[in-house]
């Protein structure tokens, strides 16, 4: 094909041609030669002192090590030594990269090439400090004589609106991989594509928290203030973008303890994103000042806590219908008095519920409560953004691999 792309792996325009290579050696699931490689790049993020205090590159670092990954590969050994199936590659991955979660699109190439996979990542073209930080040290690790036989299994690429682009990677690839909500999971599949590509999707899904008021009441100042901050990783990262950032904030407990809770809760909190948080409030406080006003004239609010542009507590005496104004720390708050009541509260669209303070008779309380909700992942705060290869109910390493029996 005689379009090019520009390729972030090369630092040039190619051809589209140029971009699906066939490797001249074929990785194994969970290849040494793959594992070497990612602890090497984990080593790179996390060395950096430039970057090495955003969470976010924090939490990828640590992800990449070899002890971590060795550990994804415990777990899914049921499955891949098994004596009625090998396991291969599924083979050429087309990767679309969401453009609100900086990171997710090295999480998403990892799994893929840990089952053995070629991959070929489109990235915005307007790439993030933290992106362009990201290729870089990719670029600087498969540049090692060690690593010469991955270099055809990763090209990260970025083009326009450009259908014909998206319909050749499409066709050319054996999966996958779209992030980006609705929109652009309908449009992808809209396009002309291989008769056997297996489809990988990730369409709109909203994630809120659960606090026990009586928990964090009595917790001490410093568990209070760790729960805050744990809280303000899950939030405030991304700008409360990610589908697993929470939206709704159930507090759960009397109506005595919700308003004593809601007092302490945004004082914790506010230590933080007065610090952490201030330019990004800035940019963003017309937005939720407007959404405020919107939230004012359509639902029915009880109460509104904010001091500044950084924290909005929007209490409402019924679940919103939408969720999808809050951005940037605008939360809206919903008192429950016992676990039976989140079964009508939360929608089928959830992904994550994180939470604070609940017992393990709580936890058990909590998974009944909710059986037939469509929750994918239960976590406890400060563990929302954390990637695992289980996401959205699907195990990812199954899904970027084949399975050939032997009978």
């Amino acid at each position: 094909m005689r379009k090019t792309i520009f390729s972030h792996t090369t630092g040039s325009h190619q051809s589209c041609d140029d971009v699906f290579h066939t490797p001249r050696v074929q990785l194994r699931p969970f290849d040494p030669l793959t594992l070497q490689f990612l602890n090497q790049l984990s080593v790179c993020l996390l060395a950096d002192k430039r970057h090495n205090r955003n969470p976010e590159i924090v939490s990828l670092g640590f992800w990449l090590r070899k002890s971590n990954v060795d550990q994804f590969h415990k777990e899914n050994m049921h499955w891949l030594d098994h004596k009625g199936y090998t396991v291969t590659a599924l083979g050429p991955v087309f990767h679309v990269a969401p453009s609100n979660v900086d990171t997710i699109f090295l999480y998403s190439a990892t799994v893929s090439l840990l089952m053995g996979n070629t991959n070929v990542v489109r990235l915005s073209s307007d790439l993030s400090p933290s992106v362009q930080f990201i290729i870089s040290c990719i670029n600087h690790i498969l540049a090692l004589p060690e690593n010469e036989i991955l270099r055809p299994y990763l090209s990260f690429i970025s083009y326009g609106h450009e259908d014909e682009i998206s319909t050749y990677f499409s066709s050319e690839a054996q999966g996958r991989v779209i992030w980006g909500g609705d929109q652009t999971v309908l449009h992808f599949k809209s396009l002309k594509s291989g008769p056997a590509l297996r489809d990988i999707i990730f369409p709109n899904r909203v994630s809120h928290s659960l606090i026990k008021a009586k928990s964090f009441l009595d917790a001490d100042d410093e568990a209070k203030a760790l729960a805050a901050k744990n809280f303000f990783n899950d939030a405030y990262v991304f700008d409360q973008l990610g589908c697993s950032s929470p939206r709704v904030i159930f507090v759960y407990g009397t109506i005595a303890e919700k308003e004593s809770f809601i007092p302490a809760f945004y004082k914790e909190l506010d230590k933080i994103t007065k610090t952490r948080y201030t330019s990004e409030a800035s940019a963003l406080s017309i937005v939720k000042f407007n959404h405020l006003v919107d939230d004012l004239m359509d639902i029915p609010v009880r109460n509104i806590t904010k001091d500044d542009n950084t924290i909005y507590l929007i209490e409402t005496d019924t679940m919103p219908v939408s969720v999808d104004n809050c951005v940037g720390g605008y939360f809206y708050l919903r008192h429950i008095s016992s676990l039976e009541e989140l079964s009508a509260e939360l929608p089928l669209s959830t992904q994550t519920l994180s939470y604070f303070g609940l017992q393990e008779t709580d936890l058990k309380s909590l998974q009944e409560a909710t059986s037939r909700k469509r929750i994918d992942r239960i976590v406890p705060m400060g563990q929302s953004l954390s990637f695992h290869y289980l996401w959205d109910g699907m195990n990812l390493f199954e899904q970027l691999s084949r399975k050939r029996a032997i009978i």
